[in-house]
């Protein structure tokens, strides 16, 4: 039996031995750490009991369940099964939120596969996306950066203190997956399958809508880099240039989506009304400010002494993020830069009272270019430690806060 399964694991290709063998040791690193969290923590593991009855949902009873998925009914989580359950809120409902319908949607079509348990439908369906990320991951990385650079990468990723999320019934780990998909299709020039990667990705979160400009940035380079810069006085390349770009209207589709649903069939007032809305519950009920402004905002209560716990956390991951987006524009193709940089400028180009970069060290786990830049700079042993040894310490932070119930993002 072991020389079969030895047999097999050989066999399989190296982005799968890469991909699964990290996604296992995590995995059992995580189930092996919830039960120590659950054995030293004197609270409750239903933290969330008030509005789980609101919505009427089971309590999760019993120590195996308990410890196996119901440490995983944390935060958005509760949102999604809603969702997932009894469809979307009205957009003139009090409790009306945002939330990009892909996931939940998924999450219904998976629950009667697992006796309607929609929480370990939202676990399975994140969980298997991210094993399928990882794989993706690994092979586009291996084609900018080299196979080395890029089984770091997965590493990385898998040990960034947010990383509970991708693990967790959030959507985090199929965003990643649709992400990856169209950027891969896209480096390959298989733009039919990148317009229905990225279409799908804009109904999934608010930032699948950054990979248009991304994308049509490497349509672009494509273009030229196959005809040449003189081929743009010719009327006909542009023509033939304009007839194939028709993978962007795909994406275009998958971006007005959610708005126009939100208006035909959540009762919403009109396309610019629902689309304000949107655009303000993503904020979270903060303001628009310039880029700068929430960074300064962030550093300010941080130095008064007056900040929640997570705040740090959301500001370092977020300048840290920022200076690897300029070394991603400077290493790797320039498409990766334009998406890491949009995605950031959204990010920053917000600020929620009392905490100005809510959600920042959740929000740039799916910059996935930074993680092969780490994954080069990790080359040399030290570099190597310098970047592990603290992923893994706040790793376990995280995972720690957002299994008693603690607000991480």
């Amino acid at each position: 039996m072991g020389r079969w399964m030895k047999n097999l694991w050989q066999r399989l290709d190296v982005s799968w031995r890469c991909a699964a063998g990290a996604f296992v040791m995590v995995r059992v690193l995580l189930l092996l750490f919830s039960a120590l969290v659950v054995w030293v923590y004197p609270g409750t593991l239903d933290v969330q009991a008030t509005f789980r009855q609101e919505i009427g949902l089971p309590e999760i009873k019993g120590a195996v369940p308990s410890l196996l998925w119901g440490i995983w009914l944390r935060g958005d989580t509760l949102w999604y099964i809603w969702y997932a359950r009894d469809g979307l809120l009205p957009a003139d409902h009090p409790r009306y939120r945002a939330f990009w319908p892909l996931y939940p949607w998924l999450v219904r079509i998976v629950a009667p596969l697992l006796g309607h348990n929609y929480l370990l439908a939202g676990l399975a369906i994140s969980n298997v996306a991210l094993i399928v990320a990882l794989v993706l991951l690994y092979r586009l990385g291996e084609m900018e950066c080299g196979a080395e650079a890029a089984g770091r990468g997965v590493w990385y990723m898998l040990l960034f203190p947010s990383a509970v999320f991708l693990f967790a019934a959030y959507s985090e780990s199929l965003f990643l997956l649709v992400s990856l998909a169209a950027f891969l299709a896209a480096r390959r020039g298989r733009w039919g399958w990148a317009g229905v990667w990225a279409g799908a990705a804009a109904v999934l979160r608010v930032p699948g809508a950054f990979l248009g400009p991304a994308l049509g940035y490497e349509y672009l380079r494509q273009r030229v880099s196959a005809q040449g810069w003189g081929a743009c006085r010719s009327g006909r390349w542009w023509g033939q240039m304009v007839l194939h770009a028709w993978p962007f209207l795909v994406m275009a589709v998958g971006i007005a989506f959610v708005p126009v649903y939100t208006m035909l069939f959540l009762h919403g007032d009109n396309l610019m009304t629902v689309f304000r809305f949107h655009v303000d519950t993503a904020v979270g009920g903060g303001r628009t400010v310039f880029p700068w402004q929430s960074l300064i905002e962030a550093t300010r209560d941080l130095l008064s002494g007056e900040f929640f716990v997570i705040q740090p956390f959301d500001l370092a991951a977020t300048v840290l993020f920022l200076g690897l987006t300029v070394a991603v524009f400077v290493r790797l193709p320039a498409a990766y830069g334009v998406y890491m940089a949009i995605t950031l400028l959204s990010l920053t180009s917000r600020s929620i009272p009392q905490h100005p970069l809510l959600g920042g060290a959740r929000y740039v786990l799916t910059l996935f270019p930074a993680f092969w830049f780490l994954g080069l700079g990790g080359r040399k042993p030290w570099k190597h430690r310098l970047i592990l040894y603290p992923f893994v310490l706040l790793f376990g932070f995280f995972a720690a806060e957002f299994m008693i119930g603690g607000f991480v993002g």
